[in-house]
């Protein structure tokens, strides 16, 4: 991965994770557009400078604070906000938070985290990993780590190192059947919550 631009400069294409090409076409099918015309912004700071991380996004004022873009071509239209819920059902309290912000934003609350979302399409993981595997319990009803754990096995078990894991969960996240994860609660909040404040 390579390390971030400054704040607002656009991210080239080799910034972009799983999630942001999920968020991606999430946005493009609500658009209706190509969803390479879904671009992203690198992130403002902490109050420390410091890039953001996991648990940043766990304070509503922190969060109000990394989405007010002060006015510019740069500002983004839409600010997608996506934490894993860990099983600490407070977490939706930071939908309210994210009420009013100078960057409209939807609430992406990971159910139990994301990676629940990535091997929620049983035929695209075993398409990636290029192995047969038995379907995973409801991705959703999993324990908080569960998902996370199983698909490091998996990713273990198929022989990919590291960075090749990283291609692996992009793969998933742009090949993943979108329908079939809104039958996911948290998956299926983000899209109505982006449908609020991007209406089709």
């Amino acid at each position: 991965m390579r390390s971030l631009p400054a704040p607002r400069e656009e991210l080239a294409e080799a910034h972009p994770g799983a999630a942001h090409l999920l968020v991606r076409r999430i946005v493009a099918g609500a658009a209706r557009c190509r969803p390479e015309a879904v671009r992203f912004v690198s992130p403002l700071r902490t109050s420390g400078g410091r890039i953001v991380r996991g648990s940043d996004l766990h304070v509503g004022a922190t969060l109000r604070k990394l989405l007010a873009f002060p006015a510019s071509s740069r500002r983004p239209q839409l600010g997608i906000v996506l934490v894993d819920e860990d099983g600490v059902r407070s977490r939706r309290d930071l939908r309210t938070a994210l009420e009013g912000t100078v960057v409209p934003a939807a609430l992406g609350l990971a159910t139990p985290e994301f990676e629940a979302w990535l091997v929620a399409d049983h035929a695209v993981l075993c398409a990636a990993l290029k192995i047969n595997i038995d379907p995973p319990s409801t991705p959703d009803s999993m324990r908080p780590g569960s998902a996370k754990a199983y698909l490091a096995h998996l990713l273990s078990q198929a022989g990919f190192d590291a960075s090749q894991a990283q291609t692996v969960r992009r793969e998933l996240a742009s090949n993943c059947n979108l329908d079939a994860l809104q039958r996911i609660r948290g998956f299926e909040e983000l899209v109505k919550d982006r449908a609020r404040i991007l209406p089709p």
